[in-house]
């Protein structure tokens, strides 16, 4: 769901990329829509994408969607065609977001829908020169500057005694996702091997406690290393215990 202050930064951000698409045309954003769009509210002809990933106080997807009056130009810019002269304007939007861009691929519109089709955490805002649709972008990120929500935990053991376990060392241990594979697929591992996780971009991982789930949360870099920052607390009836 998109909170109003999430819906300011993707205002913000879209905004970024307007002067880039086409400096010749006046552009205006549509409002934010939560949720991803359909087929039929793609931009006229034959719309093509450009899916790029950010990592910072937001990461996830982003997917710019350009009518085909604005991809042609862009694509004869240079001679790195659409994604090269594509890479300014997503690193223009990935700042606006605090965030930077990872990568920037090229690939078809209904490929981009399939991608998002789905998926939580997304939503969209249109691009309009003319009266006419001309572009789309299209946010599957998670924003770590909101505040998590956590549910608050009611203790009802006997805590009189606890402080005989407070100095007990215990293992904690952050789960981003699994994978099941062959034995054949594991002995072709090499370097630079990509193995699929179960989890989408922006799923919360598990953190275990002696190999037992307690709770789940993003994960966020804290200075030089990994942290975890607590969205959910696992009771034990929740987990069936």
């Amino acid at each position: 769901m998109v909170t109003p202050i999430l819906g300011e930064r993707l205002t913000g951000a879209a905004s970024a990329v307007l002067t880039g698409l086409s400096p010749d045309e006046a552009m205006t954003l549509g409002a934010v829509i939560d949720g991803a769009p359909e087929s039929g509210d793609l931009p006229p002809g034959s719309p093509v994408a450009l899916l790029t990933k950010v990592q910072g106080t937001m990461q996830g997807e982003i997917l710019l969607i350009l009518d085909a009056d604005l991809a042609a130009p862009l694509r004869e810019r240079g001679p790195d065609g659409l994604v090269g002269a594509a890479e300014p304007i997503v690193a223009a939007l990935a700042t606006a977001m605090d965030a930077t861009s990872t990568s920037l691929d090229e690939l078809s519109a209904d490929v981009a829908l399939a991608r998002v089709a789905g998926k939580a955490d997304v939503s969209h805002i249109a691009v309009s020169a003319g009266g006419r649709l001309r572009a789309l972008l299209v946010f599957c990120v998670v924003d770590l500057h909101q505040e998590p929500v956590i549910p608050p935990v009611t203790l009802t053991a006997d805590l009189s005694r606890i402080g005989l376990l407070r100095d007990v060392s215990l293992s904690v241990t952050v789960e981003l996702g699994r994978s099941r594979i062959t034995i054949q697929e594991l002995l072709s591992l090499t370097p630079g091997a990509v193995v699929e996780l179960d989890r989408e971009v922006g799923s919360l991982a598990d953190l275990l406690v002696n190999g037992t789930l307690i709770a789940r949360g993003e994960v966020v870099v804290v200075e030089d290393t990994y942290g975890i920052r607590i969205s959910e607390i696992i009771s034990s009836d929740a987990e069936g215990v």
